[in-house]
């Protein structure tokens, strides 16, 4: 059985990267090059954050994807390494000029790319992007076919898509796989609190509104300060989501702080702000505004042609 926070963590992160490449495919296909480039950017990084979750064995909120990071022996490093020496430059130039504008066919390409990379891990990890369940596995070694007869023997050899040469069982999800990488103090910082208080005092949420836009309950200690905590898997799923969230409005140049506090006449908010919309629909309130921050992403991008 996959640990539960691995496997749902994956799972989310390969929906978030599906959404990602299907955004940047209505963006090329609208010749919105640039942002293309961008959600195909970001749906590489969370290929390579699954892919690190999946090496270590556990979520750690605070590591930066890197695909330089992972182990030698990780049968995905190449292909992501190649992927980050592709990835267009994002820099603004000497002149304060934006960075250039890459071609239709490279984006295409690239996109091509990144789409084939999650087709292979959703059927590797067994995610159903259409779903909300977990991963169905965690490991990045492939499972060993059946014996070709009922008689074969006990041992069976190990499978061809083994990166090692030697045997080796399928390893415990429980049992980190060793990434010298990773520091003390990130390992340390797995699965706390410490990301999500960074997110809520950006957008200068007050503590117990914080705690109750994330579900998590208990409240503010004895001494009435914000309590430190291990993220639970839905929370830690949920976390992701604010984030995402954050980072699509830090691409349309919005503040996060502000939008979400600004009441908006349209549907479904009828006069109230995103913010209430969160707090008010727990399980769906994240993903309307989600919606509602791509279509800003459409508008802004056909209006600037």
């Amino acid at each position: 059985m996959p640990n539960k926070s691995v496997s749902r963590v994956l799972a989310g992160l390969l929906r978030l990267a599906a959404s990602d490449i299907d955004d940047a495919r209505l963006l090329l296909q609208r010749g919105r090059m640039r942002n293309a480039g961008t959600l195909s950017g970001a749906a590489a990084s969370r290929l390579l954050q699954a892919v690190q979750t999946a090496g270590s064995g556990r979520w750690d909120p605070t590591a930066l994807p890197s695909a330089k990071a992972l182990d030698t022996s990780n049968p995905y490093r190449a292909r992501l390494l190649a992927m980050a020496d592709a990835a267009p430059p994002t820099a603004p130039q000497r002149d304060g000029g934006p960075a250039p504008t890459p071609g239709r066919s490279a984006v295409q390409a690239r996109i091509d790319e990144i789409g084939s990379l999650l087709d292979d891990l959703v059927s590797l990890f067994a995610v159903d992007l259409r779903g909300d369940e977990p991963a169905g596995r965690i490991s990045l070694l492939l499972p060993p076919p059946p014996p070709a007869e009922a008689h074969a023997p006990a041992t069976i050899a190990p499978s061809r898509w083994t990166p090692d040469p030697a045997p080796e069982p399928e390893p415990i999800p429980a049992t980190p796989i060793t990434r010298p990488t990773i520091s003390v103090a990130q390992q340390a910082s797995s699965g706390s609190s410490a990301s999500f208080w960074a997110l809520m005092d950006k957008w200068q949420v007050a503590d117990l509104d914080a705690l109750d836009l994330l579900g998590h309950a208990g409240g503010l200690t004895k001494k009435g300060t914000r309590p430190r905590f291990r993220l639970s898997p839905p929370e830690a799923a949920r976390l992701a989501g604010l984030h995402e969230l954050d980072d699509r409005l830090g691409m349309l140049q919005i503040s996060a702080r502000e939008w979400l506090r600004k009441p908006l006449e349209a549907a479904p908010f009828d006069g109230s702000t995103p913010f209430a919309l969160m707090q008010q629909e727990r399980a769906t309130g994240l993903d309307t505004l989600r919606r509602t921050v791509v279509r800003l992403g459409m508008q802004a991008s056909l209006g600037s042609r």
